[in-house]
């Protein structure tokens, strides 16, 4: 009996002890339940996002070439001092005169009278019937012309102070006859005191373009070697060779000579030795950008128009274009950046892609949940992708402004991420 009432005194100190170590276990649990809540929540807080945004991807490189075209050297008719009167780039049609050639320098208001003449005498075309206003009277042109052979002759005499006495009473009759005479002249009478003018520079020969384009002033002897015609020849070896040849630009005029040169500006090329590497992402008929910075901001469209052989790792591409750029006739050899890609549509970190089900997509926020999209990838790189919305089966779509998980390969459909 003793034995029974010692062990009924016993038996709650027992139970007292399993409900405080119940307790112990049950309040672990909660800390490691709330501990894991705290990490998941953290994790998902620190979920990496971008912006669904317009942007244009492109891949270029650069290269070191030459301007081939069609272009016509015109060869002094003789010896003397050249004065153009059209400017570097104007385009000019075929017969047009484009300068004179003088036994002597004239003097600079003689030139610019003959220029303006020139002009106007271009304007008014041969219809004698057109009237036109110029300043210096026909009347007085032979005076003029006079004059000038005076000046030449004290200059050659070297009687400077006769000569610059002579030269003031030119300048007075010239400014006279700008301020005094709005008599209206015909095409002929035009004609007559540009000649007269002409007469009394001294003028030996006229220079007439022998076909339409631009004008050039300077040739430099790579005319024939940078002929449009060579295009369908040119290899790595051709153009290293161009590399090693120096222009020749010539100041003087002399008879035989090149003078000047026309140059064809609706159809022009560019070649350059790229890398084969590089110019394997081209293909004959491929439509491209070029972007000569050097002159211009403006980027034209060109057509790959050929692609040689490999020559030592080394491959020749030609660009055919009709656009304008100015500048471009000046010059023989530039630098451009080949533009190959430039798509536009909503850019995107590849990271963002992801395959679900054989359809490529993008995971974007809703409602904190996470929405699977498909997308239409139209271009990528290693960092890049283009892509464009297509409609989903649930009507859910990508739009503009989107936020998309940058990361998705750990998400799955409709997950709480907020």
């Amino acid at each position: 009996m003793a034995d029974e009432n010692k062990n009924l005194a016993v038996h709650p100190k027992r139970k007292r002890r399993f409900g405080k170590k119940t307790f112990i276990i049950i309040a672990a649990i909660a800390v490691l339940i709330y501990i894991a809540a705290a990490t998941i929540s953290s994790l998902l807080g620190s979920l990496s996002t971008t912006t669904a945004l317009t942007g244009v991807l492109t891949e270029s490189f650069r290269a070191d070439g030459y301007i081939f075209r069609q272009q016509k050297v015109i060869n002094a008719p003789c010896s003397g001092h050249l004065e153009c009167i059209v400017s570097d780039g104007d385009r000019v049609s075929e017969g047009q005169v484009i300068g004179y050639i003088y036994s002597d320098t004239p003097n600079p208001e003689t030139i610019d009278k003959i220029k303006e003449l020139s002009h106007l005498l271009a304007q008014v075309g041969v219809n004698d019937s057109e009237k036109t206003y110029t300043s210096v009277s026909a009347a007085s042109g032979s005076k003029v012309s006079s004059m000038i052979r005076d000046i030449s002759d004290e200059r050659s005499k070297r009687n400077i102070s006769s000569a610059a006495n002579s030269k003031d009473e030119l300048n007075r009759l010239l400014k006279q006859g700008s301020e005094g005479s709005n008599k209206p002249l015909t095409a002929a009478e035009i004609q007559a005191e540009l000649d007269s003018l002409n007469s009394g520079a001294g003028l030996l020969q006229t220079v007439k373009a022998e076909t339409g384009g631009v004008f050039c002033p300077r040739t430099d002897g790579l005319e024939d070697a940078l002929s449009s015609d060579k295009v369908k020849e040119l290899s790595p070896s051709y153009l290293s060779e161009l590399n090693d040849r120096e222009p020749i630009i010539t100041r003087s005029v002399e008879a035989g000579q090149p003078l000047c040169k026309i140059i064809n500006n609706y159809s022009w090329y560019f070649a350059a030795n790229v890398d084969s590497e590089q110019a394997s992402a081209l293909k004959e008929g491929q439509s491209i950008r070029m972007e000569f910075f050097d002159l211009s901001d403006t980027p034209i469209k060109g057509t790959v128009s050929r692609i040689s052989a490999e020559e030592s790792g080394l491959t020749t591409v030609v660009i055919s274009t009709n656009r304008y750029v100015k500048g471009i006739y000046s010059t023989n050899r530039i630098n451009a950046d080949i533009v190959t890609v430039s798509v536009e549509g909503i850019k995107l970190p590849v990271s963002c892609l992801r395959v679900r089900d054989g359809v490529e997509g993008v995971f974007v926020i809703r409602l904190d949940k996470a929405k699977f999209v498909p997308v239409n990838v139209r271009y990528k790189n290693d960092k890049w992708a283009i892509v464009s919305p297509i409609e989903n089966i649930g009507g859910i779509k990508l739009q503009m402004y989107d936020e998309v998980i940058a990361d998705s390969k750990s998400v799955e459909e409709d997950k709480i991420v907020r």
